[in-house]
């Protein structure tokens, strides 16, 4: 992952935003899948925007969280989601 990146939502992921709940479900695989907390917000953002860094510039102010752990965090959610077909990493 890098600042430059920008992230989408895969075509065949329909997700629900329950407020304090995000319900995805890969239509391809069948499988579905629930973010709470942070996981919420960071799947928000980059259904709004997905650009990497105003994502981590984000999670920082709202958490008050430093660099090294929003930035390590970041990469693993991305990491899973990515995995699991739910999103997509760009350049």
């Amino acid at each position: 992952m890098t600042l430059a990146q920008n992230v989408s939502i895969a075509q065949d992921v329909l997700f629900q935003d329950l407020g304090d709940e995000v319900v995805l479900l890969n239509i391809q695989s069948e499988q579905y899948y629930g973010l709470e907390g942070v996981g919420v917000r960071l799947w928000q953002l980059f259904s709004e925007d997905g650009s990497v860094a105003r994502a981590l510039e984000a999670i920082r102010a709202e958490y008050d969280v430093d660099g090294e752990t929003a930035a390590r965090d970041l990469g693993a959610f991305l990491d899973k989601m990515t995995a699991a077909k739910l999103l997509s990493v760009g350049a």
